[in-house]
């Protein structure tokens, strides 16, 4: 099935292909990030870039072919403080990844963001070169906020003063573009 663009789709895409930035695809719902995503996707594949893919959620994981964020970066289910470096369970597939394509960051906690953001810095002492997956993440902060029970969040207050989304954490600052989808 051929996926349709649009113009400020196809320059979203061109921009991200021309730059090794981490960038964040964000948009209200219905705006066609997911489409985008998919389509950046089989571009990448198709001119022969290893792309893995993740989701905060299973089922937004199935949506674009990949696994959960937690799955593939072997985050904790319990609160991560800010220095914590998760330990993949095969952290090869991700050091030989171009690009991680991640949707539904907006349901992404700080911690497990923050923890994502640490490992890949461990990749390469300087992030901003190219010897680390290129990070595309999508979503609407808009939507569905990242789940925090009751055991977690006086433990999250505690490391991450109250912030809980993925915006809030200090590496969200290394996304050097955030590019809305419009429609």
């Amino acid at each position: 099935m051929r996926i349709s663009l649009d113009k400020s789709q196809i320059d979203i895409i061109e921009k991200i292909q021309n730059s090794h930035d981490d960038f964040a695809i964000l948009g209200r719902a219905g705006t066609g990030k997911t489409t985008l995503l998919n389509a950046l996707k089989d571009k990448l594949i198709s001119d022969g870039f290893k792309v893995l893919c993740c989701a905060s959620t299973g089922k937004a994981a199935v949506e674009i072919g990949g696994v959960t964020a937690h799955s593939l970066f072997g985050l904790k289910l319990s609160v991560a403080d800010p220095f914590f470096v998760p330990s993949p369970f095969d952290d090869n597939i991700i050091k030989k990844a171009d690009v991680i394509l991640f949707d539904e960051i907006s349901m992404c906690r700080i911690d497990a963001f923050t923890s994502i953001m640490n490992f890949l810095a461990t990749l390469n002492p300087n992030i901003f070169e190219e010897h680390r997956p290129q990070m595309i993440f999508c979503g609407d902060f808009g939507q569905l906020p990242p789940v925090i029970n009751n055991t977690d969040a006086p433990v999250l207050y505690k490391f991450y003063q109250g912030k809980k989304y993925a915006f809030q954490s200090h590496w969200w600052k290394t996304i050097k573009e955030v590019s809305p989808c419009q429609r």
